[in-house]
């Protein structure tokens, strides 16, 4: 659930953080943070 108000909060604000700064405050890892932002927000091409 984090996860998706994360990425929510990035798309509203499009906020310039690193995926390393995420990825250190989350402990998660980059590809799962890639994954997750896919699954919530397809693209729209």
């Amino acid at each position: 659930m984090r996860e998706k108000i994360l990425v929510n909060l990035l798309e509203e604000k499009k906020v310039p953080v690193s995926l390393k700064a995420i990825c250190h405050i989350m402990n998660l890892s980059e590809s799962t943070i890639r994954n997750l932002i896919k699954e919530l927000k397809p693209t729209s091409e």
